[in-house]
């Protein structure tokens, strides 16, 4: 699953795969510490955490499956 602008890729499990250096920018992580982990929205700020959870993700997945 790639998010738009291939600001983040994951894996089917969820699992982060790859972060580009806007979205290191934007959380204030290094790509080291984003790369492997299963809960990116641990990683957003709430407001960030709500747009992931309630429409990015699920747009991904959907997406996925068509």
């Amino acid at each position: 699953l790639t998010a738009p602008c291939g600001l983040v890729q994951l894996d089917a499990a969820g699992r982060i795969e790859s972060a580009n250096a806007t979205l290191c920018d934007w959380i204030g992580r290094p790509a080291a510490e984003v790369i492997g982990r299963l809960d990116l929205a641990g990683l957003l700020s709430s407001a960030g955490r709500l747009f992931w959870t309630t429409h990015l993700l699920p747009q991904l997945r959907l997406k996925a499956i068509s």
